[in-house]
């Protein structure tokens, strides 16, 4: 028979079990407010540079995502990696030309076009999808009902804002709901700040023309304003600060309140604009070399990250003190993470070239031959 005394052990021996298992989850749930406490969520999906240069990365608690191609050159791949580019590892792959890639609160959202899903003979089947940011949860959450001509979405206080097919800026809810006209005149999307919507709008001039003119307008589109009267390329916006470049390529900043501007640089190519510092090309002095470049957001300490290998076809993306960027030479093409600081690079991606890439001039292509797609749409 069992003795009194190991009755005795098991009446309390079960209930000190339970009491541990629960402290045990007590300090896990702790522990785990503790850490969602320490991260910091993006109040914006992506910066408005890196959407105007196509949006290929995305950074959000020091992990970065990243778009690139297959081997093959006809897939296209979202990446997870660390912020320097390390341990990298696929999302998702698809045959889709994937652009404007946004991270908020642990979802990633981008716009794919389907070459091949062609709906009632619209030639551009182009789709908002939401992602989770561990690649195991994908969602259309616009279907087609977007502008073929917009290669863009803004995502800023739980909300997305985009152009749909009618022409008109609209906003929706993150699962793609609420939609809203915000307003019906502007002609292209350029940005989405805190205060301001960024717009072209084209205006019908005395003689008969067309000219294009940069507004802003408030988030609820209203208040709308003319910025300089002219039409702004290399959009850029922070804070309450604006940049871009004239017709001569200078560089500046202007704040949308004070209308106080400042230039930055001359002779400039595509800029991107990040909390820290201007990143931006140009032709390197007595080379036909083109360079990255930094400066200080006040336009002091300029100074030359690396020299590029290739004039042509430049991503051109950055976050905190990194770039990411595109350079090819005869062997192939490379995608390129570079701290600007230390100037320690990483080679994040590679395509080599296969020997029906090059073909003599005027030579037509074969059925074999592989395009490298790159997208540059700093100037618009």
């Amino acid at each position: 028979m069992e003795s009194q005394e190991n009755k005795k052990t098991k009446k309390w021996f079960l209930p000190l079990i339970i009491i541990i298992c629960i402290c045990l989850i007590m300090l896990g749930i702790i522990f785990y407010n503790k850490y969602k406490k320490s991260l910091s969520y993006n109040t914006v999906g992506n910066s408005v540079a890196n959407v105007a240069n196509g949006g290929y990365v995305a950074e959000e608690n020091n992990i970065i995502y990243f778009i690139a191609q297959d081997e093959e050159g006809t897939n296209r791949i979202i990446y997870r990696a660390d912020e320097n580019g390390n341990n990298k590892k696929e999302l998702l792959k698809k045959s889709w030309n994937i652009k404007s890639l946004n991270v908020y609160k642990d979802n990633l959202y981008f716009i794919a076009i389907d070459p091949y899903d062609i709906i009632d003979n619209d030639i551009v089947n182009n789709r908002i999808y939401k992602m989770s940011t561990n690649g195991k949860k994908l969602e259309i959450i616009n279907d087609n009902e977007f502008n073929n001509n917009s290669n863009s979405i803004f995502i800023i206080n739980d909300k997305i804002y985009y152009v749909d097919e009618e022409n008109n800026i609209c906003s929706m809810s993150l699962d793609g709901k609420n939609k809203s006209i915000i307003d019906s005149d502007g002609e292209f999307l350029l940005g989405v700040t805190e205060n301001y919507i960024i717009y072209n709008q084209n205006i019908e001039q005395e003689s008969g023309s067309i000219e294009t003119i940069t507004y802003k307008m408030s988030l609820n589109g209203e208040n709308k304003e003319k910025i300089t009267g002219k039409e702004l390329t290399n959009i850029n916006c922070l804070d309450n600060d604006i940049h871009f470049t004239d017709e001569a390529r200078s560089f500046y900043k202007m704040n949308l309140e004070t209308k106080e501007t400042t230039k930055i640089a001359d002779l400039v190519f595509s800029v991107n604009v990040t909390q820290n510092k201007v990143f931006f090309l140009r032709t390197i002095k007595d080379t036909l070399k083109l360079g990255i470049f930094k400066v200080d957001l006040d336009g002091k300490n300029e100074e030359l990250i690396i020299k590029l290998n290739s004039y042509y076809n430049n991503i051109f993306n950055a976050f905190k003190n990194n770039v990411l960027y595109t350079d090819s030479d005869s062997e192939g093409l490379s995608m390129i993470l570079i701290n600007s600081d230390t100037k320690e690079s990483n080679t994040v991606y590679e395509y080599k070239f296969k020997r029906s890439d090059v073909k003599p001039q005027n030579q037509e292509k074969d059925d074999d031959f592989i395009d490298v797609e790159i997208v540059d749409e700093s100037n618009k």
